[in-house]
C-alpha cells in the first residue's frame, strides 16, 4: 500500500513538472493569429508577415474541407504579404488558389470576392499583364458595386488602377470613363464643393498627366485647388499637393515637347494623344511663369505652418531648386538644395534615409532628347532594332555636364554626335556631401535608338 501511495505521488509529482512544458509545446504549436499578421503589415515588416500568413495558410489546409473559406482567406492574406514586398508571381499564385476556393462555392456578388479578385488584377498590373489585369479588376468592381451599392467609396483605388492598366493598352476612351466615375463617387459622397475632392481631382490630373493630356491634368489641379481655397483659403497647408502638382505639369511638358508631343488648347473628345507631324520643342529657360509662382506660393505656405510635414517641405525645397536648375539659374537652385539638405538632420531613421537618396546622387532634371531617339518609337518590335550609345561624364558641383566621352556604341556615327551634344547640354541635381553640392565622376548615360529594319541606318 506504501509502495501504491509513492508512485502515485511520483506520478503527480512529475505531471506538476511536466504540464508547463506541455503547455508551453502546445502553445508554441498554435499558428499565429491575424492579429500578429496586421501588426507586421502596419510596421512594414513584409518578411515576417509572409511567414506569419504561411503559417495561417498552412494550419488552413489542415481544415480545408471542414472550413474552405477559411483557407481562402489565409491566401489572400499571404497574397497581400506578397504583393508589399513586390513579390508579384507569388502574390498572384496565392491569390489564384484562394479564387479556385471560391468560386465554385458562391455566387458573383459574394464580397468575399473582392479581395482576392483585386488582389489578383493589383499584381498582374504591377508585373506589366496590364490586359490580363483588367478582366480581374472589372469583376472586382462589379461584385463591390453589387454588394455595397455603385456609388461606394472602397472602389476609389480599384477605378485608379483600372484606368491605368486601360490607358496602358490604349483603351483611352474607356479608361478616361473610369476617372469620370471616380469624381461622381466623389461628388455622391461628399459634394462638389467638398474640400475632400481635391485629393480625387489631384488623382484625376496625374492620370491625364500620365496619359499625355497636359491641359486636362492642369484643368484638374486647378479645380483641387479651387475646393480647398473655397473651404479654408488661400494658405491652408491643403493647397500645397495641387500647387506642387501644378508647376510639375509644365516641368512635364517641357519633357513631352521633346517627342514633339503639344498641350492642346481646347480638349477633345476622349484621351487621344496630341502628337505633331514637326516637333515643338520647349525652351528650358521659359518654364511659365504660374508653375514658378505655384511652387513659391507652395513653399510659403509650408514655411507658415508649424505642423507643416517635413518630408513635404523638403520635397518642396528640391522642386524649386530643380526648377530653377532647369532654367540654368543655377545660384538660386544650389540655395534650395542648401535649404533642403538642412532639414536632414531633423529626420528620423526611416525617413532620413528616403530623403537622403535624393541628394546623395545626381540627378537628371532635363536633356535634350536626341530628335532620331524620337522615331519609331510606336511601331513593332519585329520592325525595329535597337543601337545604342553609352557615354561617360561628369556632373558638376553647379549641376552642368563636362568632358563627355564615348564608353561604347553601336550606332551610326552621327548618333554619337548627336547623344553627346544632348549630354552636354542636359542638367542636374548635383550630389551633395556633408550639406554641399560637390562633382561626381563617371555618371553613365545609355541613349536608345530604334532604327527601322527595313530602312539604312548609315
Amino acid at each position: 500500500m506504501n509502495l501504491r501511495f509513492q508512485v502515485i505521488c511520483f506520478v503527480a509529482l512529475l505531471f506538476a513538472v511536466l504540464a508547463p512544458c506541455a503547455h508551453s509545446l502546445e502553445a508554441s504549436a498554435q499558428p499565429p493569429s491575424e492579429q500578429e499578421y496586421w501588426a507586421q503589415i502596419e510596421r512594414k515588416e513584409w518578411d515576417q508577415a509572409i511567414l506569419t500568413a504561411e503559417k495561417l495558410v498552412e494550419a488552413a489546409r489542415m481544415r480545408a474541407n471542414q472550413a474552405p473559406f477559411e483557407l481562402a482567406e489565409a491566401l489572400t492574406l499571404l497574397g497581400a504579404a506578397h504583393f508589399a514586398k513586390n513579390n508579384w508571381v507569388s502574390a498572384q499564385a496565392a491569390y489564384s488558389e484562394a479564387l479556385q476556393i471560391l468560386e465554385p462555392r458562391l455566387v458573383g456578388s459574394q464580397e468575399r470576392l473582392i479581395e482576392p479578385l483585386r488582389g489578383m488584377g493589383y499584381s498582374l498590373a504591377q508585373a506589366g499583364k496590364h490586359a490580363e489585369a483588367i478582366e480581374y479588376m472589372e469583376r472586382a468592381l462589379l461584385v463591390s458595386r453589387r454588394t455595397h451599392g455603385l456609388f461606394n467609396l472602397e472602389q476609389q483605388g480599384l477605378l485608379r488602377q483600372l484606368a491605368n492598366s486601360l490607358g496602358s493598352v490604349g483603351r483611352y476612351v474607356e479608361a478616361e470613363q473610369q476617372m469620370h466615375y471616380l469624381v461622381r463617387i466623389g461628388e455622391q459622397a461628399y459634394g462638389k464643393r467638398d474640400p475632400r475632392m481635391a485629393d480625387i481631382y489631384d488623382t484625376v490630373g496625374d492620370f491625364y498627366l500620365q496619359f499625355l493630356h497636359v491641359g486636362a491634368a492642369r484643368a484638374s489641379y486647378r479645380k483641387a485647388l479651387a475646393v480647398v481655397e473655397n473651404k479654408f483659403g488661400r494658405h491652408d497647408l491643403a493647397t500645397v499637393p495641387p500647387l506642387r502638382a501644378l508647376a510639375n505639369s509644365y516641368r512635364r511638358e517641357l519633357y513631352l515637347s521633346q517627342f514633339g508631343i503639344r498641350v492642346p488648347v481646347e480638349r477633345r473628345p476622349g484621351l487621344e494623344p496630341d502628337v505633331q507631324t514637326t516637333p515643338r520643342t520647349l525652351n528650358p529657360r521659359y518654364l511659365s511663369d504660374e508653375g514658378e509662382r505655384a511652387l513659391k506660393r507652395a513653399l510659403r505656405t509650408l514655411e507658415a505652418h508649424p505642423t507643416r510635414s517635413k518630408s513635404l517641405l523638403f520635397d518642396t525645397l528640391l522642386d524649386m531648386g530643380d526648377w530653377y536648375m532647369i532654367k540654368s539659374e543655377t545660384n538660386k537652385a544650389i540655395d534650395y538644395y542648401r535649404r533642403a539638405a538642412e532639414l536632414l538632420n531633423d529626420f528620423d531613421n526611416e525617413s532620413g534615409v528616403a530623403a537622403r537618396a535624393k541628394l546623395s546622387f545626381p540627378v537628371q532634371l532635363y536633356y535634350p532628347v536626341p530628335s532620331a531617339a524620337t522615331r519609331n518609337l510606336q511601331r513593332a518590335p519585329e520592325e525595329v532594332e535597337e543601337r545604342f550609345v553609352h557615354v561617360s561624364f561628369t556632373v558638376t558641383s553647379e549641376g552642368s555636364v563636362k568632358e563627355p566621352r564615348l564608353v561604347e556604341a553601336n550606332a551610326p556615327e552621327r548618333y554619337i554626335e548627336d547623344t553627346l551634344n544632348a549630354v552636354r547640354s542636359a542638367r542636374y541635381r548635383p550630389k551633395f556631401s556633408n550639406g554641399e553640392p560637390v562633382t561626381t565622376y563617371d555618371v553613365g548615360l545609355r541613349q536608345i535608338f530604334k532604327v527601322r529594319k527595313d530602312q539604312d541606318s548609315e
